[in-house]
C-alpha cells in the first residue's frame, strides 16, 4: 500500500537521525497544542472533547486545498465544493519559495494572494488551518525552500543554528503577521496554525529543543494566539483514535493529514479504499475525535515548474474533488459524515465515551457497536453501529426490532437527542443523516435500506395531540404512546423522499425519510438558521430566496442521463419539487481543433550565438545560480582541437541533457557524448532540464550540495587517451526569454533534436454562469518532455508521472474567440498527434431552476432519485 511506504520512510529517517544525534535532544512526538491566552478563549477554545469557536462547539472537519495549485479565479469554485460537503474549514500550507522567488522580492498578488484565499474561504463561512513551514514537503519544489537559499554559505536546515534561524525568521516575520491578521480573534477565520512540518525530532508541543522553543517564541511574538503545534498530528491512511475520555485529555484528538488519496493517483479510488476511508471517518466520530483534515481534498496542479521529482503537472492525488473540479465517490462519503458532525456538535465536539452503556444496543452476525458519544451538556447520545462484513446484514435491537445494514457501513442512531427546545428523539432504530434549521422549522433527515422499516420515537414537552402532524401514510405510521410521546414507524421509500411534519405552535419539526443511496445526493445548503435540504442533484451550487421565489443552482455531470426531480425543503410551507431539464446534446460536443501549427527552434545551439550576457564561471554553475528557478538551463563552452579527431564529452550532472557540438545534435548515453571534432575551436551547447527538485522529506543537512540540478563539477573532453577539464562555461536558466523574443514563426520542419517551440490556435467560447461547463485538456501524444502555455499561462510539465496523458487547462485561462497554445518540447518532437480533448468525467452542465412558493404549495413526494 502507498501509505505503508511513507510509514517505512519515516521509520528510516527517524533511525538515521537518532543514530547521528548522540548529544542532541531526543525526538518528541505528541498530539498536544500550546496553551491559549485568556484573551483568545472567547473566540476559540478547546478541551479534551473538542473545539469551541465563537462560543459554539464545533467539530473541525476540513480538507486541504493549496492556493498555489489553483488559479485564483477558481478559488471560489473549489472552496464552494468543500463548503457544500458540510466541511467546517479548509487547510493550506504557506509556500515560502512560491512567494519569494528572488531574495527579498516577496510577491503576494494574483495567484499568490494568500490573504485573498483566506478571505474567500471566510466569505463562504469556512474556518482555516494554516501550516506555515518554512518546510512544507507537499510534493512541492524543494519542499518550500527558495532555490537561492542553496547558494548561501552552507548551514544545516531545520535546527538550532544561527544561519538557519535567521532565514526561518526572515520567512516568519513576513508570513506570521499575515496569518495573525486573519485569526478568529481578529475577526478572521484562522483557527489553527502548524509550525514546521513532519520534522523527525518534534511533533505537537516540544519544550526540550531550542529550535522548537524558538519557533514557538517567534509565533507568539508575531501574534499567533490561536491553537498551534509543531509538525502535524496523527498522519495516516486510516488514522483512528482509541475511545477517548475527554477528562483525560487537554486538547482534542485530530488528524492534520488523513490521506484520502495518494500523489501517484489520478481519478476515483478503488471501491475497497473508499470503504476503508468511510469506516475510518466514522470511527473517528464514534471514538471522540475532535476533527480531521483530508490530504488532499483537492490536489490541483503544479503549474510552471513547481513540481517535485515525484510529480509533473497533475497533483490530482486521487482526491475527492478532482483536478478539473469533478466530484468523486469519496466526496459523497465525506459529505455524509460531515453532515452528521456539523448537525450534532454538542454531542460530537462535547461528548464523552458512553459505549459501556450501549454494549448490547444492537446484535447480530457482523454487527458491532463501535462507539457511543454522550453530550456533556445534555444534548443526547449518538450510538454508532457498524456492519463489518462485505454483505448486507441484519442488526437486532434490544426491543426486538431489526434494521438492515448496507455492506461495510456505519450508522449513527440518536438516543435522547434534543431537536428543539421542546422535542427530543427519545430513541431510533433508523440512523440520522443531518438536521437543518430554517427559522422555526427544524428538519430531521433519517435514512435506511429501501423498503425496510424502522422507528423514530419523539417526545414533546407540553404534550402531543392528534392533528398536530401532517404526512401520516403507509411510509409514516403514527402511534401515540402517551400524552408526550409519538412513535413514527417509517418505511424507507425505494425512491425519492417521504415527509412528515409535527407542528407545535409556531415551531415545526419535519422528518424526511430517504434511502441510503440518496443520502449521497442530499445537501444542507443556505445560511445559518436559513438552511434548506435539497435532495437529488449530484451537486448544489447554491439556493437563493427572492420574496416567494426560490432558485436552486445545480450541476449535472456529463454522461448522467437526467437530473430527474429535485426536492427542496426549507421553512414550514417550503416543501416542493422542481423538474429539471437537461441538455444532453452538450455531452457529445467535440473539443476545439488546433490549427495553424508553426515552429521556432532555439538558437542557442549555433556556434555564432551571442552568450556574452550569460553567467560565466570556470566550471558550469548549478541551475538556479543565475536566479532562474525553472527546470531548464543552457550551458555553452568551447574546446580547441589541433586537428580533426574523434573524442567524447564526459558531462556531469543533469536529469536530462541534449548536447550540440558545432550546432549538430550529438547522442548522449550515460552522460557520455561521442562525436567528431573539427580542427580549431569547437562550440559545445548543452540544454539541461530536470524532473523536479526533491521535497527534502526528513532532510536536516545543508542545501549547498542538495538538490543539485543542471551541470556542475568536472566536465571533461576525452581524446587520444587523455581526459582534460573543459574550462570557461556560460550558463543561462529558463526558456521563457526565448519564447518572448520570437517575432515570427516558420512552417514545421525537422527540428533535428533541437529544443523547439510550437504554436497553434483554437477557437473557443468559455463557459458562462449557466449551461455547458466542459473541462478541456491538451494531450502530449508523440512529444518527449517539456511544458505548454495557453494564452501565456504555463500548464506545467509533461509527460505526467501518473496515469494521465494530458494537461489540464483551467477554464478561467480561456477567452472568447481565438486562443493560443504553445508547446515547448526539449527534443523538438513534432506535435502532429497533439489534440485538445474534453474530459467527460470532469465536465458538467450548470442549471438553475426556480419555484414560487406560498402557503398553498402542496407537500410533495418526489418519485425519482438520481
Amino acid at each position: 500500500m502507498n501509505w505503508l511506504w511513507r510509514f517505512l520512510t519515516w521509520g528510516v529517517v527517524f533511525l538515521v537521525v537518532a543514530a547521528s544525534a548522540q548529544e542532541k535532544p531526543k525526538k518528541v512526538e505528541n498530539d498536544l497544542m500550546y496553551p491559549l491566552t485568556d484573551a483568545v478563549k472567547p473566540y476559540i477554545d478547546f478541551d479534551g472533547a473538542g473545539f469551541s469557536m465563537n462560543g459554539q462547539r464545533t467539530f473541525f472537519s476540513s480538507g486541504s486545498i493549496h492556493y498555489s495549485r489553483v488559479p485564483h479565479e477558481l478559488w471560489a469554485d473549489r472552496l464552494l465544493r468543500l463548503k457544500q460537503a458540510s466541511f467546517a474549514g479548509v487547510e493550506t500550507y504557506a509556500f515560502w519559495n512560491f512567494h519569494e522567488v528572488q531574495e527579498n522580492q516577496f510577491d503576494f498578488s494574483g495567484d499568490k494572494d494568500f490573504e485573498k484565499f483566506l478571505e474567500t474561504a471566510q466569505q463562504m463561512g469556512l474556518y482555516a488551518m494554516v501550516r506555515v513551514g518554512p518546510y512544507v514537503c507537499a510534493e512541492w519544489d524543494s519542499g518550500g525552500y527558495p532555490v537561492w537559499l542553496k547558494f548561501k554559505p552552507p548551514f544545516k536546515v531545520r535546527g538550532d543554528n544561527p544561519a538557519w534561524l535567521s532565514w526561518n525568521d526572515h520567512w516568519y516575520e513576513k508570513i506570521l503577521p499575515m496569518v495573525a491578521k486573519h485569526e478568529i480573534d481578529h475577526g478572521g477565520n484562522v483557527v489553527l496554525v502548524q509550525l514546521e512540518n513532519e520534522h523527525p525530532l518534534g511533533w505537537g508541543v516540544v519544550t526540550n529543543d531550542p529550535y522548537f522553543v524558538h519557533l514557538n517564541d517567534e509565533a507568539m511574538k508575531f501574534g499567533i494566539d490561536v491553537p498551534h503545534f509543531m509538525s502535524g498530528q496523527h498522519h495516516g491512511a486510516a488514522p483512528t483514535p482509541g475511545n477517548l475520555d475527554p477528562e483525560k485529555r487537554t486538547n482534542p484528538w485530530i488528524t492534520t493529514e488523513f490521506w484520502s488519496g495518494w500523489f501517484d493517483t489520478y481519478g476515483s479510488l478503488a471501491e475497497k479504499r473508499n470503504h476503508e476511508i468511510e469506516n475510518a471517518i466514522w470511527t473517528i466520530l464514534a471514538h471522540g475525535g475532535g476533527g480531521y483534515n483530508f490530504y488532499m481534498l483537492h490536489g490541483g496542479t503544479d503549474f510552471e515548474t513547481w513540481n517535485n521529482d515525484e510529480m509533473a503537472a497533475s497533483y490530482d492525488d486521487g482526491a475527492a474533488i478532482g483536478q478539473g473540479g469533478d466530484l468523486r465517490p469519496t466526496y459523497y462519503i465525506m459529505k455524509r459524515a460531515n453532515q452528521l458532525a456539523q448537525s450534532f456538535p454538542e454531542i460530537l465536539a462535547n461528548g464523552g465515551d458512553a459505549r459501556g452503556d450501549y454494549a448490547d444496543f444492537a446484535t447480530g452476525t457482523g454487527v458491532k457497536v463501535i462507539g457511543a458519544r454522550k453530550s456533556r451538556s445534555g444534548a443526547g447520545t449518538l450510538v454508532f453501529v457498524q456492519n463489518s462484513s462485505s454483505n448486507e446484514i441484519t442488526a437486532t435491537f434490544k426491543s426486538g426490532e431489526e434494521m438492515k445494514l448496507a455492506q461495510s457501513s456505519v450508522y449513527a442512531l440518536p438516543q435522547n437527542v434534543r431537536v428543539t427546545d421542546s422535542v427530543k428523539v427519545v430513541e431510533a432504530t433508523l440512523p440520522v443523516l443531518a438536521i437543518a434549521r430554517n427559522g422555526e422549522t427544524v428538519t430531521l433527515v433519517v435514512y435506511g435500506q429501501p423498503e425496510k422499516t424502522g422507528r423514530v420515537s419523539l417526545s414533546v414537552e407540553g404534550g402531543v395531540k392528534a392533528g398536530m402532524w401532517k404526512g401520516a401514510s403507509k411510509n409514516f405510521q403514527t402511534e401515540l404512546i402517551d400524552g408526550n410521546r409519538l412513535n413514527l414507524k417509517i418505511t424507507i421509500p425505494k425512491n425519492g423522499v417521504e415527509e412528515f411534519k409535527l407542528e407545535q405552535g409556531k415551531q415545526c419539526v419535519r422528518v424526511l425519510a430517504l434511502n441510503r443511496d440518496l443520502t449521497a445526493y442530499t445537501w444542507i445548503v443556505g445560511a445559518t438558521n436559513r438552511q434548506f435540504v435539497v435532495c437529488g442533484p449530484e451537486f448544489v451550487q447554491g439556493i437563493e430566496e427572492n420574496g416567494k421565489k426560490i432558485s436552486v443552482t445545480i450541476e449535472r455531470p456529463y454522461g448522467q442521463a437526467s437530473c430527474g426531480q429535485v426536492a427542496v425543503f426549507g421553512g414550514r410551507e417550503q416543501s416542493f419539487h422542481l423538474g429539471v431539464k437537461a441538455d444532453l446534446k452538450l455531452d457529445g460536443k467535440a473539443a476545439p481543433e488546433l490549427t495553424n501549427w508553426k515552429m521556432s527552434a532555439m538558437r542557442e545551439i549555433s556556434p555564432a550565438f551571442d552568450d556574452s550576457k550569460w553567467r560565466r564561471s570556470p566550471g558550469p554553475a548549478q541551475m538556479g545560480a543565475d536566479g532562474d528557478t525553472s527546470a531548464f538551463a543552457w550551458y555553452r563552452a568551447s574546446v580547441n582541437v589541433p586537428s580533426p579527431a574523434s573524442g567524447a564529452l564526459r558531462l556531469h550532472g543533469a536529469d536530462n541533457m541534449e548536447v550540440f557540438v558545432n550546432g549538430r545534435h550529438v547522442t548522449i548515453e550515460k552522460n557520455v557524448a561521442r562525436t567528431d571534432f573539427a580542427a580549431g575551436t569547437n562550440s559545445i551547447a548543452v540544454f539541461a532540464s530536470h524532473h523536479g527538485r526533491s521535497k527534502a522529506f526528513g532532510y536536516l543537512g545543508t542545501l549547498d550540495n542538495f538538490n543539485n540540478k543542471g551541470l556542475w563539477g568536472s566536465q571533461k573532453l576525452e581524446m587520444d587517451g587523455l581526459r582534460n577539464d573543459i574550462p570557461g562555461w556560460a550558463m543561462r536558466g529558463g526558456v521563457e526569454t526565448d519564447l518572448a523574443a520570437i517575432k515570427s514563426w516558420s512552417e514545421i520542419a525537422d527540428a533535428k533534436g533541437a529544443p523547439t517551440f510550437y504554436h497553434a490556435n483554437f477557437n473557443y467560447m468559455p463557459p458562462g454562469e449557466l449551461g455547458a461547463h466542459p473541462i478541456l485538456r491538451v494531450n502530449f501524444h508523440g512529444l518527449s518532455r517539456g511544458t505548454m502555455w495557453v494564452n501565456g499561462r504555463d500548464l506545467g510539465r509533461y509527460p505526467e508521472k501518473i496515469k494521465i496523458d494530458s494537461l489540464y487547462i483551467p477554464e478561467c485561462w480561456l477567452k472568447a474567440g481565438k486562443n493560443d497554445l504553445t508547446v515547448f518540447d526539449e527534443t523538438g518532437q513534432k506535435p502532429s498527434q497533439v489534440e485538445l480533448v474534453i474530459e467527460k468525467a470532469a465536465s458538467r452542465e450548470v442549471i438553475r431552476v426556480s419555484k414560487t412558493v406560498d402557503a398553498k404549495t402542496p407537500m410533495i413526494v418526489p418519485q425519482k432519485s438520481p
